[in-house]
């Protein structure tokens, strides 16, 4: 089979187009890369809710209880 110039241009233009796409296509990627990581973060990442020691005690007040009885 023996291309012709316009084949080959066609192919050309093709390939540029897919390689534009492919680049679109990862710079989308690395924003919802970016947006999941932050996401997940907000989620499961340290809160701003800091415990005291005290507050550790709350869950033994049961047995203190208990044991004075």
């Amino acid at each position: 089979m023996e291309m012709t110039a316009n084949t080959i241009e066609n192919f050309i233009k093709t390939i540029e187009e897919l390689k534009a796409e492919n680049e679109q296509l990862k710079q989308q990627n690395q924003w919802l890369m970016e947006q999941f990581r932050l996401l997940k973060h907000k989620q499961y990442g340290t809160s701003s809710e800091q415990s005291f020691v005290d507050q550790t005690n709350l869950f033994n007040e049961v047995e203190v209880t208990a044991d004075l009885t």
